[in-house]
């Protein structure tokens, strides 16, 4: 259930907003207010988890006088309203997260949380799991005063995009999203493909026994998914020249080439009996099941997983989970956001960085030396001394 504000409170004007909201474009010389972000909350029928109010220390009294955001989320601050012009209020819009994208949503919200208690910043997430919540979520932040929303749902791009240009003087962070145009209120923390195949490829170049590696993708159609090919075989090439590399890109149209783990999984199997023994999956559910039916091989494979640490996500793909190669959003969404503090907001695209995940339970099988030449690569790349982009 998404809870809305009370339609009868008339909130403030819209020219008080619109000149409120142009506190974006000044600097600040200090940050005020509280983060504060209370779930687990049941009133008027509006329940997110199943502790009771008085977990959080509030009173009854003191709940009923505060206004609920999305899934119960206390929006104690009226932005729009405050008197101190050096105030930033961040909001997350976050939910309808797919496989491919539910740990980026979790790393955004995250990294927006510790960037406002390291800034004594307001920080909200308002949740949604459908594109009409979505939408009212944006508008509910907006409406309040917030100077940034960051938005990290991939399937809510065409929302996002509406919102920028209804909304030219609220500044808005879109957070691994593809097929936005340019805005002056618009900045886009983005990734590079090349970068991410590259150091999965360096990693599985220096892991290989039998000089056989392969990739599970998507569809050919999207251009970022050609990229992570290149860049794998990129990274394998600079690592071990001699490594054989397969790719595999799901021959289906744009509506089941990353939902179909049937694929992934027969292809991983197919990978496996031709001597490949690590295995790259990219490709949202379809990579996912490449990476189930791996660890389920029972022979001494690895395989490495895409975007986010896959270790707790896909547990049953342990057993082979060497690695996964992680977009670092905290430090990307903390940059952006210090520039927005600064009065520097910065528009287009901004490119985060990659690296590595935890080893896991791996920690102690890959040598030393792997672990620290793969964190090598990684750092070089991070510095631009090492071309991911280039074919060796």
């Amino acid at each position: 259930m998404n809870c809305r504000y009370d339609t009868t409170d008339p909130g403030p004007t819209r020219n008080r907003m619109e000149q409120d909201r142009l506190r974006l474009f000044r600097t600040r010389s200090r940050l005020l207010s509280l983060l504060i972000v209370v779930a687990g909350l049941t009133i008027g029928g509006c329940t997110s988890g199943d502790r009771e109010a008085a977990d959080d220390g509030q009173t009854p009294q003191a709940l009923e006088d505060t206004e609920l955001g999305a899934d119960g989320v206390i929006v104690v601050d009226d932005c729009s309203t405050g008197d101190d012009a050096d105030q930033l209020c961040v909001g997350v819009a976050s939910g309808m997260a797919t496989a491919a994208d539910v740990g980026i949503q979790s790393a955004v919200i995250d990294a927006a949380i510790k960037w406002g208690d390291d800034h004594d910043g307001t920080v909200v997430d308002l949740s949604s799991d459908n594109e009409e919540d979505f939408r009212n979520n944006i508008d509910i932040l907006v409406d309040r005063g917030y100077d940034v929303v960051v938005v990290p749902a991939r399937s809510g791009t065409s929302i996002l995009s509406e919102a920028v240009a209804a909304y030219p003087e609220t500044y808005f962070v879109g957070v691994d999203l593809v097929g936005l145009s340019e805005a002056e209120n618009l900045g886009l923390l983005s990734f590079s493909d090349h970068e991410v195949g590259f150091l999965a490829g360096a990693l599985a170049g220096l892991l290989t026994e039998s000089g056989d590696v392969a990739q599970i993708l998507g569809s050919a159609l999207v251009p970022p998914v050609s990229d992570l090919r290149d860049g794998f075989a990129n990274g394998v090439r600079y690592t071990n020249s001699r490594t054989d590399v397969d790719a595999f890109f799901h021959p289906g149209d744009l509506d089941t080439a990353f939902a179909d783990p049937a694929w992934g999984a027969a292809t991983a199997a197919q990978a496996l009996d031709a001597g490949a023994d690590v295995l790259f999956a990219t490709g949202g559910e379809t990579g996912h099941g490449a990476l189930v039916e791996t660890a389920s091989s029972g022979d001494s494979v690895f395989c490495i997983g895409v975007d986010f640490d896959k270790w707790d996500v896909i547990s049953d793909a342990q057993p082979c989970l060497v690695n996964s190669i992680v977009k670092l959003v905290g430090d990307g969404l903390e940059e952006m956001l210090d520039a927005v503090a600064d009065g520097e907001p910065k528009s287009g695209e901004v490119l985060g960085m990659v690296g590595y995940s935890d080893y896991h339970d791996f920690d102690k099988d890959v040598p030393g030396e792997i672990r620290e030449a793969a964190e090598e690569i990684a750092e070089q790349v991070r510095a631009g001394d090492v071309s991911a982009t280039r074919e060796r």
